[in-house]
């Protein structure tokens, strides 16, 4: 199976139609917007993990599916940052209307400001993912890629554990989530230890 371009936005597109369209089932306005914010919140964050674990899955499971998945890392990189933009955007019309001092003063601003460096993170990623600047940032591209998406899926175990809600709301999901994450950094982590050492022999 081969998957291109177009049906990962696509797929996309329809993640956000079925978030919204259930949305509206809940008649509660404030479950309603919890709802909302924890759902792109979560695919944002279990997007990410899968954006991460794709190099993994085309090592060990090489394929035509592992392939293309791999050749459209960045469309479904771009899908995630739209999710985490949409996460922001709600938490900041429902909860802060975009005040500082209102952010600043929260008392689970640890969590957010997490949440801040994540979605940082992401926006840069998004935005040195096309092809011109691709070739303009040569050889530094990749490190750049490699260490802000680790830094936003690092800092998001934060985030998730002090803000989390809804969806993020039960004990085991956030264990399993942060269980896989820092699998994920720590299988990364010791590759490069062996790259590094073969390198030196």
């Amino acid at each position: 199976m081969k998957i291109s371009r177009d049906l990962v936005l696509g797929i996309g597109l329809f993640i956000i139609i079925m978030i919204l369209a259930s949305s509206i089932l809940i008649e509660n306005n404030l479950q309603r917007t919890k709802f909302l914010i924890s759902s792109f919140g979560m695919i944002s964050l279990l997007g990410l993990i899968f954006v991460l674990i794709i190099p993994v899955l085309y090592s060990k499971f090489p394929s035509t599916l592992t392939s293309s998945l791999l050749s459209n890392r960045k469309w479904i990189g771009l899908n995630v940052f739209v999710f985490a933009l949409i996460h922001v955007m709600l938490v900041q019309l429902n909860y802060f209307n975009f005040n500082i001092s209102a952010i600043l003063n929260n008392p689970r601003f640890p969590g957010l400001f997490a949440g801040m460096i994540a979605f940082t993170s992401l926006m840069i990623l998004a935005i040195t993912s096309y092809d011109g600047i691709i070739r303009r940032l040569g050889k530094i591209w990749k490190p750049i890629h490699r260490v802000l998406s680790y830094l936003a899926a690092a800092v998001l175990i934060v985030h998730l554990w002090i803000n989390g809600g809804f969806w993020a709301g039960n004990m085991l999901v956030k264990i399993l989530i942060t269980a896989v994450i820092i699998g994920i950094i720590s299988y990364k982590i010791l590759n490069l230890n062996i790259n590094i050492k073969k390198q030196d022999e």
